[in-house]
């Protein structure tokens, strides 16, 4: 999207009304507006720029000029005027009860969330429907019906008493509004700013009040006030939110949000995958009617506001030299700053991750039967899901996750049951186990291999020692019993196996992808099906654990969630995959049983580094 509004240009007496893109062709009209020696006053969609010359030779102008710019400094928003339509339609938005500007840093987001903060509807005061945002800018103008509580909330008290209250509240709000807190007040009691000690609020002349908050106060802070509106600057804190938001429903309030969606470091709740994206994109609305409005990205920011030269630098910064050098951690990170998408990798702990690389469309369901050496790992869990991936190395090294398993509640016997169907396998009793302790019997089974034959299984080497609390055999016992002849996984610590699972998905600019046979690919693919989704979702939510004595620190042990699949294929990782010849068929013999051949191992130890692997 890109700036949609006409513009008034007044320089020294001459008059252009002209869209933006015209302003970018007329270098003329851009150096005037530019230029740091004319006196400029800029009045939403009606700029003024005089020179020292022409005012001494327009006394009327000059006047003029001077009590124009005495109206904005005591009602600077009478002439606010958002920048394009979305920031428009955001404002005048009447219909949802969460609103969310998403955009890149210094595009006007919080500027435009804060107008729709003050103005409602209903409005904390008394508005004129001749001011020029009314009357010129499209924003609809409703009455005053009485005073409103308001509160906004930031990262920290410093950020309230340097940003949002200088720049954003004061410089916004009607003076006469804000009293003694007023830049222009003259009477006695003059306040520069609202007392930050305790309970720091703002009340207004019209008997409105503003309440300030942080994000490092208690949940009981924000349980007490019944506010018609919050505003949230950036990406507040989920229980805080829910605090907030069993006051604010008794009065039908509204909760604004102005964000840039990018992971702060300490902040695993925040980001791609967080709470507020999951709110926003719709996956857990919290029951409200819920509404999205941007990105825009810095090329909505006028000239006047943010040079055009500027961003020219901050582009090839964070995205045409990146592009160039295939840096797509870089990327990421400017996708996020210049254009405000989600920014999925900062913080995550398998940050090579990139589904534009490794996310590819089904190769086939069950692999060829013969250039493919096949894998299974397993992460057993109790309360947890059990997770089975299926991994095929090629000739070149490529390995490709083809397919998975995700369950919760299921029996062991049950598992491998469905993790042998989905292989296209099937299990034969072969014979019986009795438990001298009870008595009771129980079938031994085996895989038949139809379809797939694997050069090695393994499962987390914790759960396969742990006794069953009804058997009291082993988990690998009982898996190998139903049919999995699984082997226990190294139990190395992610230390280990993390920077393995790194190398795979780095993305190397020389490598030719598999698929699109282009230069840039990494080494390790996941088959785009529903069954991989939750891999998909867990890699790219995999987090850095936050410290506790530093909430700004990241630790060097991951979350203890959204880590079952990066757990498997941890496990996987560490065998380690290889391919090694065509030692099996994927075939079957019409007696059903697989056929075996002749290992033709082709990686050769002293050709890898010390994780097991090399970048190829």
């Amino acid at each position: 999207m890109m700036i949609d509004f006409t513009y008034t240009f007044t320089v020294d007496g001459i008059t252009r009304i002209v869209t933006y893109d015209e302003y970018l062709r007329d270098d003329a009209l851009r150096r005037a507006v530019n230029d740091p020696r004319m006196n400029s006053l800029i009045l939403g969609r009606s700029l003024y720029f005089y020179s020292d010359e022409y005012l001494r030779k327009n006394s009327d102008v000059m006047q003029l000029f001077v009590q124009t710019e005495k109206m904005q400094k005591e009602c600077a928003i009478q002439f606010y005027a958002p920048t394009n339509s979305e920031q428009l339609a955001f404002i005048n938005d009447q219909e949802h009860d969460v609103i969310a500007m998403t955009d890149s840093n210094r595009c006007g987001k919080t500027t435009c969330a804060l107008i729709k903060w003050i103005l409602g509807p209903p409005p904390a005061f008394r508005t004129d429907p001749q001011w020029p945002i009314f009357r010129d800018h499209g924003v609809k103008w409703h009455p005053y019906n009485g005073p409103v509580n308001l509160a906004i909330a930031s990262y920290k008290e410093n950020n309230l008493r340097h940003t949002i209250w200088p720049l954003m509240v004061r410089r916004w709000m009607p003076d006469e509004e804000l009293a003694q807190h007023g830049k222009l007040w003259k009477g006695p009691g003059k306040k520069s700013a609202p007392s930050w000690g305790h309970d720091p609020h703002l009340p207004l002349k019209s008997g409105s009040r503003v309440d300030f908050y942080t994000y490092e106060q208690d949940q009981d802070n924000y349980e007490g006030g019944v506010y018609k509106r919050w505003l949230w600057d950036e990406q507040g804190k989920e229980h805080l939110f829910d605090a907030a938001d069993e006051r604010t429903r008794t009065v039908k309030g509204m909760h604004i949000f102005s964000l840039t969606p990018h992971r702060v470091k300490g902040r695993p709740d925040t980001g791609w995958g967080s709470w507020i994206h999951k709110m926003l994109n719709g996956t857990r609305r919290k029951g409200h009617f819920v509404k999205v409005y941007g990105p825009c990205g810095i090329k909505c920011v006028p000239d006047w506001i943010y040079p055009e030269s500027e961003k020219k630098k901050e582009i090839a910064k964070w995205e045409t030299e990146p592009a160039l050098a295939k840096d797509h951690k870089a990327l990421a990170e400017g996708r996020a700053r210049l254009y405000g998408e989600w920014h999925k990798t900062s913080g995550l702990v398998l940050d090579e991750w990139n589904a534009e690389y490794s996310w590819i469309d089904p190769l086939w369901k069950y692999p060829p039967q013969m250039g493919y050496t096949l894998y299974r790992a397993i992460d057993h869990g109790l309360n947890s899901p059990t997770v089975c991936l299926w991994l095929a190395v090629d000739r070149d090294g490529n390995i490709f996750v083809y397919r998975a398993y995700y369950a919760r509640g299921r029996t062991i016997g049950d598992n491998a049951m469905k993790i042998i169907e989905a292989s296209g396998n099937a299990r034969d009793a072969v014979s019986e186990y009795s438990d001298p302790s009870t008595g009771s019997i129980m079938p031994i089974y085996e895989e038949r291999y139809l379809r797939e034959q694997f050069h090695k299984q393994v499962m987390d080497s914790r759960s396969f020692a742990l006794p069953d609390a009804s058997s009291g055999k082993p988990h690998g016992w009982i898996y190998r019993a139903m049919g999995l002849m699984v082997s226990p996984a190294s139990g190395k610590f992610s230390a280990h196996w993390v920077p393995m699972v790194q190398e795979l998905l780095h993305v190397d600019p020389e490598r030719v992808h598999p698929v699109t046979k282009e230069k840039g690919a990494p080494r390790l693919f996941v088959f785009c099906l529903p069954e991989c989704v939750p891999l998909k979702n867990e890699l790219e939510s995999y987090a850095w654990e936050v410290s506790k004595g530093d909430p700004d620190v990241d630790t060097d042990k991951p979350e203890k969630k959204n880590d079952h699949g990066p757990n498997a294929l941890g496990y996987a990782v560490q065998i380690p995959l290889r391919y090694q010849g065509d030692i099996y068929a994927s075939r079957a013999e019409e007696s059903g049983k697989g056929e075996k051949g002749i290992a033709k191992t082709v990686v050769r130890d002293d050709e890898d580094n010390e994780l097991g692997y090399r970048r190829a």
